[in-house]
Formats: C-alpha cells, structure tokens, sequence
C-alpha cells in the first residue's frame, strides 16, 4: 500500500471517530442548573432546577419544580412546572417555557448545553441565560 493510501485511510478512521463523537454529544443535551450558588451541573430533563446567570444576583435567575418536559434533546424543549421563587414561603407560580439555542461546554467538554430559557406567566415572557460551562464559579 502505498503512502498516500495509509494517509487517506488514517484521515478516514480519524473522521469517523470525530463525527461520531460530535453526534453523540449532540444527541445528548444538558441543562445546567445551580443546586447552590457557586456550583454548577449538567442535567439531562431535570425535574427542579434553579438557574442562575453567570455573576448575577437571585433576581436574575429562576427557581423551578415540577418539570415536565417535551422535545428534550431537540433544538428546543418545552417545559411545564412552578416557579418558586427565593423567598420562604415559597412562590407556586404554574409557568410554562422552553429552552434553546444548543451550544458546546464553553470550559471545552463534550456536552451540548441549552442557553437560553424562557419563562411565561401572567401573560410576560422573561429570558434567563444559564452558565454555560459545567463547574463554573
């Protein structure tokens, strides 16, 4: 076999292996909610989630419970649920929403995050932009 040949098939192996591994981070998206302040996880359909922006206060992000979601893994997701809130007693809002706009793990990991939420109630839709990379402080 020729040299050129070996190139041409070693380039083929390595295509394969990088499509399949894009397709495979693609096919699994992730939500990343904040259990405390300065943690961030990677969730796939959670069923509560509070999320808060990358150096924001409380009243910038959303505290939500009682997910049920339609469409995980697509482009864009639907939810139903509650908004809670940040203040005992807790709020028990019915909202509805969705996420979008798949992007990469911006810290470099093979994760596809959603970022961008949007919430309605009482008529008003509010966007929240989680954390974009798992860990970040």
């Amino acid at each position: 076999m020729s040299n050129r040949k070996r190139l041409a098939a070693a380039i083929a192996v390595v295509l394969v292996v990088l499509l399949k591994g894009s397709t495979a981070a693609a096919s699994e998206p992730r939500l990343i909610c904040n259990p405390a302040l300065d943690v961030a996880i990677a969730t796939e359909e959670p069923e509560r989630c509070m999320i808060l922006p990358p150096r924001a206060s409380f009243t910038e992000g959303l505290n939500l419970a009682q997910l049920q979601w339609r469409g995980w893994g697509s482009g864009r997701a639907r939810f139903r649920g509650v908004s809670k809130g940040f203040h005992r007693p807790y709020l028990h809002l019915r909202v509805t929403g969705y996420v979008d706009r798949l992007r990469p793990d911006r810290c470099g990991g093979p994760l596809m995050i959603y970022t961008r939420v949007r919430l309605r109630f009482d008529g008003r839709t509010y966007t929240v932009t989680p954390q974009t990379c798992v860990g970040q402080r």
